[in-house]
């Protein structure tokens, strides 16, 4: 009796497996590689969104500007209307705030000026403890939360 290698049979699981092996490395590179792709894609998406907030976060900021270097004073109505209309327009905007530099020689007058337009009781403050405000101390300059919408 003679015994014949089975040739056939091992070649064809042979070019099977080659086969099999070819394919899965594609298809995991093809996967990766679309992984990849839409990774980018994501993040590209996000970059743009938070440039663009950005953007608008800085108009915002500019706009204020012009707004108080055009009229020189604005009044704490003016400012509630102006905000208004940024908060109504830019959903990102949580509240904005006046707060300018003040000189300790100005001091004063500003505190006066802050009281005669409507707050009352207004002086430059600063925190004194974990969970308290008094008056500030003296220092050279300040910078009040003036104006919060």
């Amino acid at each position: 009796m003679s015994h014949k290698k089975p040739v056939i049979p091992i070649t064809i699981l042979v070019g099977g497996l080659t086969v099999s092996l070819i394919l899965f490395f594609s298809l995991t590179r093809l996967d990766q590689r679309t992984a990849e792709e839409q990774f980018k894609a994501e993040v590209d998406s996000r970059v743009s969104a938070v440039s663009e907030i950005t953007r608008d976060a800085e108009n915002v900021v500019y706009s204020m500007r012009a707004f108080f270097d055009a009229t020189g004073k604005v009044d704490r109505h003016e400012f509630s209307i102006w905000s208004k209309r940024f908060r109504e327009r830019y959903d990102f905007v949580g509240a904005l705030l006046w707060v300018p530099k003040v000189m300790h020689s100005d001091r004063e007058q500003f505190e006066i000026s802050a009281r005669r337009s409507g707050a009352e009781s207004f002086q430059i403050m600063e925190a004194t403890g974990e969970k308290s405000v008094g008056r500030s101390q003296n220092k050279a300059e300040y910078y009040p939360v003036t104006y919060i919408e």
